[in-house]
């Protein structure tokens, strides 16, 4: 059983948010749409992979290349967060 409510959801948000602040800081002012896309989907990475199983993790990855085609992402490392 997995949880895909609203709480799942407002922590990918604030993740996200987080994300796009350190980025702000550490590259300026503005953030364009494509470095944000790659933060949200670092953020749902994030939060989501240490639930799946093996075999679900797979499909999710599969599934984020599907919704996002040409975005490759890097992990996101804790101590930066």
């Amino acid at each position: 059983h997995y949880d895909w409510g609203l709480r799942a959801l407002k922590t990918i948000l604030l993740i996200s948010g987080k994300l796009i602040q350190m980025e702000k800081k550490a590259g300026g002012a503005s953030v364009d749409m494509k470095v944000e896309m790659e933060l949200v989907i670092k953020a749902v990475r994030l939060n989501t992979l240490a639930k799946l199983t093996n075999a679900d993790m797979h499909r999710f990855e599969a599934l984020i290349k599907d919704i996002f085609p040409g975005t490759e992402v890097k992990d996101a490392i804790y101590a930066d967060l």
